[in-house]
């Protein structure tokens, strides 16, 4: 048999066809590399019949379908729950999008730490890598702040985009956000599981402090929406004492 007689690889409509008519997904978003090679699955579920199974699900669909083998830890999986509040709620990614605007949208609800929460952290793709990244953060029934962070402008990783766009959001609740600089973000292995580690600098007297925050990376919480997490770890503290005014309406 010659070369022209082998299938073309798949492309990454295609397998998001297969993944959209399991059970339980309500839109998946794959991206390829350069060589037809599924480096990112993104999966949004309306249904929580657990994360386990259904990164086991979009695996055996992609390998019985294409024959193709999915590393598991490519895979991220959010699930929508019929029984948030609407602020809470994840808006569905449009079928539409542009390929060279791909859009992957993570949902995580951190109402029960603090006044406010982050709501969605949505990755903006061209078919190789993540190019941008919005956060949203919530307080409240009625108050958005929207934070975005630019590929060409910041390091163009994941975490660090992510790590921008938290902070950006954060600036918009309160301006003072603008005295925090990031300084690093990066996964790091941890006790056979991975971590996303933030370090910033914080004002503090007449001199700056540097300071952590953490996130473990897994099933429900992939490295953007970790990388968000980290942030607020990081800054929960030093927020506490100046956000009043924020339960104030002021």
């Amino acid at each position: 048999m010659t070369s022209a007689s082998q299938p073309a690889p798949p492309t990454a409509d295609a397998i998001d066809a297969v993944l959209c008519s399991l059970e339980g997904v309500a839109h998946a978003r794959t991206v390829l590399d350069g060589t037809g090679v599924v480096r990112e699955v993104h999966v949004l579920a309306n249904k929580n019949m657990g994360a386990k199974m259904l990164v086991r699900n979009v695996q055996s669909a992609i390998n019985a379908r294409f024959g193709l083998t999915v590393d598991h830890r490519v895979i991220s999986v959010a699930v929508t729950k019929p029984t948030d509040t609407p602020a809470a709620s994840a808006v569905p990614v449009p079928a539409s999008a542009p390929a060279s605007r791909a859009l992957a949208r993570s949902v995580v609800d951190l109402r029960g730490q603090r006044g406010y929460f982050l709501d969605t952290v949505e990755m903006g793709y061209d078919r190789v890598r993540a190019t941008s990244c919005r956060v949203t953060l919530r307080h409240g029934a009625s108050n958005v702040f929207v934070g975005e962070a630019d590929g060409r402008v910041v390091e163009p990783a994941v975490e660090v985009m992510a790590a921008h766009a938290t902070l950006a959001a954060l600036q918009r609740m309160d301006p003072r956000v603008s005295e925090i600089r990031l300084v690093g973000a990066k996964t790091l292995p941890a006790f056979d599981h991975e971590v996303v580690l933030v370090c910033l600098s914080l004002p503090e007297g007449l001199g700056r402090v540097l300071v952590t925050g953490s996130a473990l990376i897994a099933k429900d919480r992939p490295r953007e929406i970790a990388a968000a997490t980290a942030v607020l770890d990081g800054t929960n503290r030093w927020l506490a004492d100046r956000l009043p005014s924020l339960h104030q309406g002021g």
